[in-house]
């Protein structure tokens, strides 16, 4: 009966990855660090947007990047166009796809997030502000 539920929770999980690009993400929201800079370049007046705190924006940043920290993403989305898509990053993706889930419930429907983060964006060769 034990094995019977772990397939059965396995094969859930691996219907509801091929669904979307991250557990619990829409599909396509997911950027790779290797694909960014081809993203970007796909998707013209994109918004990039920088999720980490002011002391993390002020070490590092990925140039162009509006800082908005997470903790403010509520009252400042207004800020942003729903009409264009939206690239967002923190350090390692974990605030970054929480301020997507965010993003999505207001109607931004091109938010995107940079799995990885800055972080992985760097060790792509990618130019870092500092």
């Amino acid at each position: 009966m034990t094995i019977a539920i772990v397939v059965i929770v396995a094969i859930a999980l691996l219907f509801l990855a091929s669904k979307a690009g991250s557990l619990g993400l829409p599909k396509g929201s997911v950027v790779q660090a290797a694909e960014a800079k081809a993203w970007m370049s796909a998707h013209p007046g994109f918004q990039l947007v920088d999720v980490r705190s002011k002391v993390e924006h002020g070490q590092a940043r990925i140039p162009g990047s509006k800082h908005i920290p997470l903790d403010e993403l509520a009252s400042r989305s207004s800020e942003l166009d729903k009409g264009k898509p939206v690239l967002l990053y923190c350090a390692a993706g974990g605030r970054s796809s929480m301020a997507l889930r965010q993003l999505r419930k207001e109607g931004f429907g091109q938010a995107c997030h940079l799995a990885g983060g800055i972080s992985a964006w760097s060790q792509a060769g990618n130019t870092v502000a500092r």
